[in-house]
């Protein structure tokens, strides 16, 4: 064979094996497991994020958050609910 034709040969096994590695990752991630693993992993951080906010907020409002539970405290009082 021509060195041309063993070049171009070489180009398209180059191509294919390109093409097989991008036709795999796409099945990977467009794969149902690979997104709900996606997801899981969105929410747990959006969750964890979201109780470091909580938390954050409520060590500067303390105050708040005490009368906040001295209302619940009271309440669940006066409807005769407290156990001790």
């Amino acid at each position: 064979m021509s060195p041309r034709v063993e070049d171009l040969e070489r180009q398209i096994d180059t191509t294919r094996h390109a093409l097989d590695q991008t036709l795999t990752a796409l099945q990977l991630e467009l794969s149902p497991r690979h997104r709900a693993q996606l997801a899981w992993r969105r929410a747990k951080v959006r969750t964890e994020r979201s109780f470091r906010v909580g938390a954050d907020w409520a060590v500067a409002n303390r105050t708040a958050v005490s009368l906040g539970a001295a209302a619940v405290i009271a309440a669940c009082v006066a409807a005769g609910r407290w156990r001790d």
